[in-house]
């Protein structure tokens, strides 16, 4: 099982297919925008957290 950045790769130049492999990359940068978000609130609610306990 390939990772999924080097699958995109691979279906962009390798095989030619340069739309599967632009989904593929967009799906990506969504997903890991998403997580990215998600740690970061996750991050300030333990923050604020914290200063109230101070």
């Amino acid at each position: 099982m390939r990772p999924a950045g080097r699958y995109a790769y691979s279906e962009f130049f390798q095989a030619q297919q340069v739309g599967y492999g632009a989904t593929i990359a967009t799906a990506l940068t969504v997903v890991i925008a998403i997580v990215s978000i998600l740690f970061i609130r996750a991050q300030n609610a333990a923050e604020r957290k914290e200063r109230a306990g101070l």
